[in-house]
């Protein structure tokens, strides 16, 4: 399979990747470093990380895959474009460099230098913030995955991958909603699992947040999620319906994001902010977003696992119900079942 967020540098059509091997996507050096790392996952169980260079676009880009086992005998792997990181260091690195350097040679225009070097560092704090901001997201990421690949029992682990979420977005609560059809209401949000910072209460059982209807006053919610589209902003520029009912919640700020399963619209993930006003940076939504479309595929393949276990059990009564004689044997002969009714 192949995921890759809306409007990712990385993002190209399926039909390009599914099918193929990744020397036929890949360089002959990337793919060969790609498949030692593929196989030395399979054999330690061990994430293994790796960096290369790619043309992309026309243009030299920096990109590091993190690849784990997911199952037998295959592999998830998430791919990332580190080039602009890269590009921050060693200009981070640079402009550290140049300070020494300016101090040393400037020790006669001690003032100016003195002005220069703390617009300077407040640039370079800036820098370090910025990217310290980022790690923290995609550690957090880092560790989602990690999580849903080894934790079986779905509420726990969503309910885990919200409070990494929470803890690397800052948010105030991190919570997923999940479409339901009401008879009287039509298409209704039921929260499911949440996750919130110390000091705030569960909302989990709050009445407010059960089968809450999105028509009239979410309609646009509505709209905009079954497309693929985010909520984002100011609870105070919002719709005077929405509004109201995000104000009695004590939200400032909030960000939604939606989910989606087998190509269908699941429900969504949301984040609030109760303590500031506060606008979502394009590359945290980015990264984000992410975040829902691993949720998404976890949910997708919780889905086809109970789907499969219903089937083999409806398929298990119709055997060991049925007046016939049914058997499975191995290639040697041997009689590996044999239907209860054989012994009638």
């Amino acid at each position: 399979d192949y995921h890759a967020p809306h409007g990712s540098e990385l993002s190209v059509p399926k039909e390009y990747v599914i099918g193929k091997n990744i020397s036929d996507t890949l360089s002959p050096e990337v793919a060969a470093q790609t498949s030692k790392s593929i196989r030395k996952a399979l054999r330690s169980k061990e994430t293994q990380i790796l960096e290369y260079q790619m043309s992309h676009n026309n243009e030299m880009r920096d990109f590091e895959a993190r690849i784990v086992v997911s199952g037998k005998d295959e592999v998830l792997a998430i791919v990332r474009d580190i080039t602009e990181q890269k590009q921050a260091k060693e200009a981070l690195q640079k402009a550290r460099d140049e300070l020494e350097i300016r101090v040393k040679e400037r020790t006669s225009e001690l003032a100016k230098a003195n002005d220069s070097l703390r617009q300077e560092i407040s640039e370079r704090i800036l820098a370090e913030e910025t990217l310290e901001n980022r790690l923290k997201y995609e550690e957090g990421l880092a560790n989602s995955s990690e999580i849903l690949l080894k934790q079986d029992e779905m509420k726990s682990a969503l309910t885990a991958v919200l409070k990494k979420l929470q803890t690397a977005a800052d948010a105030s609560r991190v919570y997923i909603f999940k479409n339901m059809e009401v008879e009287q209401d039509g298409l209704t949000m039921q929260k499911i699992c949440e996750a919130h910072a110390k000091g705030l209460s569960d909302e989990i059982a709050n009445p407010m947040l059960q089968q809450l209807p999105y028509e009239p006053n979410f309609k646009r919610w509505k709209t905009r999620l079954n497309k693929g589209e985010k909520i984002s902003g100011l609870v105070k520029k919002f719709p005077a319906k929405e509004k109201t009912f995000l104000q009695n919640l004590n939200i400032l700020s909030i960000l939604i994001l939606p989910i989606t399963t087998n190509g269908e619209w699941y429900g969504f993930v949301g984040f609030d902010d109760t303590k500031e006003e506060r606008e979502w940076d394009t590359d945290d939504v980015r990264l984000l977003q992410t975040a829902a479309e691993m949720i998404g595929g976890y949910i997708s393949k919780k889905q086809a696992d109970q789907a499969l276990t219903v089937s083999e059990e409806r398929f298990r009564s119709l055997v060991e119900n049925a007046h016939d004689i049914i058997f499975s044997m191995n290639p040697d002969g041997t009689f590996s079942y044999i239907s209860p009714h054989f012994t009638k």
